[in-house]
């Protein structure tokens, strides 16, 4: 039987369609031997409880400097300002709830180019 927390994860889960920390990217440091045999510490990128191949990672490294580069990435970004100051100048922040959504966009852009930057700066 699982405990309250186990429980209230999984209601929180289904009813906001959540995502848990197995479902999303995260890099371990793992040892491994060398061409020597001695050991050296190397990062591992795991999703969905997997290792994820070289290749993979390198594509997603790939990837992330691409987007990191686009102009696509630089209209998302000031879109996202845009809408986040808007919330705050245009409305006048009337109401407590427009300074929440300036905050969620802010903090929404932040965590796209922080993820970004991380997957373009992946080690080999």
């Amino acid at each position: 039987m699982p405990d309250g927390r186990e429980a209230l994860a999984e209601i929180v889960k289904d009813h906001f369609n959540g995502v848990s920390e197995d479902e999303i990217m995260r890099k371990e440091t793992v040892v491994v031997k060398d061409a020597n045999g001695r050991p050296k510490q190397k990062e591992a990128w795991y999703h969905r409880g997997k290792k994820m191949d070289d290749g993979t990672v390198e594509m997603l490294k790939r990837e992330a400097t691409e987007f990191l580069n686009s102009s696509f990435y630089l209209h998302l970004k000031n879109e996202l300002a845009y809408h986040a100051e808007r919330q705050l100048m245009i409305n006048k922040a009337t109401h407590p709830d427009h300074i929440i959504e300036a905050k969620m966009l802010a903090y929404l852009s932040d965590v796209i180019q922080d993820r970004t930057k991380k997957f373009a700066s992946i080690k080999k």
